[in-house]
């Protein structure tokens, strides 16, 4: 069907796909408030209300979990120190690159694994190894390698978040239905053109999806790198409050991983919706 449809469309189809999925996101942001999660924001403040009396009233010491106020105030602390901006950047630029190289190098290989019956048989095993071995053990190897830098954590998250991208490609690949090949041969489809018709389409949802997972993936293991051997970001930022006894921006810079990670996948969604409006529209339905 993606075949038979997108080969009959006329010249200016994909633009008007795409102008039609933002004309869709444009009105999906003036009903935002209308169709916004109140009762879901309701409970993050009773949350909050909570979380502030308890530790107001010495039942949670501050000492481990400070109240929401002082965390506010450790985040104004950190802000002020100008160690703030410079470790999200730090920390985003390692996450962008990092995702995106997983996502290429993942992409590629798990497409060059799922079109080759043999080659599928050969390496599944060992990549089947390889992504549950976890990633933390490999960091006194990076570090070895290419010390307490930015490089030797990039590498980390690349190794981290390119399994889900592969295995989904390959695996998507190989559930290919043999339909749309027998389509592909009698519309007198090339190899190139039956991969660009017919296999990148039938495994895109699949591979974004896989993607999305590959992101937080990456974001895990890249505070985490940092709080291990590079001396800077998130991580390094969250450990170096720790250990001088100062919890507020600690947590701080904790509750902002959450709400970077919040953001680079909100981010992610939108390109995805923009770029690829009919793929996204069955990466919405698969993860359903």
């Amino acid at each position: 069907m993606a075949v038979t449809t997108e080969e009959l469309a006329p010249p200016g189809k994909v633009l008007q796909d795409r102008r039609s999925a933002l004309a869709v996101m444009t009105l999906a942001v003036k009903q935002l408030p209308a169709r916004a999660n109140w009762l879901g924001m309701a409970t993050i403040v009773a949350v909050l209300i909570v979380w502030e009396v308890l530790v107001s009233t010495g039942v949670i010491a501050d000492k481990v979990l400070p109240s929401p106020t002082q965390i506010w105030s450790g985040l104004g602390t950190a802000m002020d120190s100008g160690r703030f901006w410079s470790a999200i950047a730090h920390t985003m630029m390692t996450i962008v690159v990092g995702c995106a190289t997983a996502v290429v190098i993942g992409g590629v290989a798990g497409l060059a694994i799922g079109l080759s019956p043999a080659l599928y048989s050969w390496t599944m095993a060992t990549v089947d190894v390889l992504r549950s071995v976890p990633t933390i053990a490999f960091f006194p190897m990076a570090i070895l390698l290419w010390g307490a830098s930015t490089k030797a954590e990039i590498v980390i998250a690349v190794y981290a978040a390119l399994w889900p991208v592969l295995v989904s490609a390959a695996r998507s690949v190989r559930s290919v239905g043999p339909r749309l090949f027998d389509v592909a041969r009698t519309l007198g489809f090339s190899r190139p053109k039956t991969f660009w018709k017919v296999v990148l389409p039938a495994t895109g949802a699949a591979t974004i999806v896989a993607s999305r997972v590959a992101l937080g993936i990456t974001v895990v293991a890249c505070v985490t790198m940092e709080m291990v051997g590079t001396p800077s970001g998130i991580g390094y930022e969250v450990l170096f409050y720790q250990q001088g006894g100062n919890v507020a921006p600690m947590w701080a810079f904790i509750l902002t991983t959450g709400v970077l990670g919040l953001l680079l996948n909100a981010a992610f969604v939108v390109a995805v919706r923009l770029a690829f409006p009919g793929i996204a529209l069955w990466a919405d339905r698969g993860q359903r």
